[in-house]
């Protein structure tokens, strides 16, 4: 019963000291692009960003990134502002 324990201990520390090293390898990533993520809303930020990026390339999207992060904040800021959303002719 002692070994079993023991080993499971082994085991969960080499899990934590792993996940722990997979975060330090992706922060010096981040880090070298410019991207510093000290919170957790930072990290959250990013994580939705990537998700939707991922998604649009996935469908083979193109869209104009300063529009769409344009539209976001917009969005995010009260939500009301739709009457900005003229199309050119």
């Amino acid at each position: 019963m002692k070994r079993i324990f023991v080993f499971a201990v082994v085991i969960l520390i080499a899990g934590v000291s792993y996940t722990i090293a997979q975060q330090q390898q992706q922060a010096k990533k981040q880090a070298a692009k410019g991207i510093v993520l000290k919170t957790n809303k930072d990290t959250l930020s990013y994580i939705i960003g990537r998700d939707i990026a991922m998604n649009l390339k996935r469908q083979f999207l193109e869209v104009d990134l300063a529009i769409l992060s344009e539209a976001m904040k917009e969005q995010m800021a009260d939500g009301s502002r739709t009457d900005r959303c003229r199309r050119k002719e």
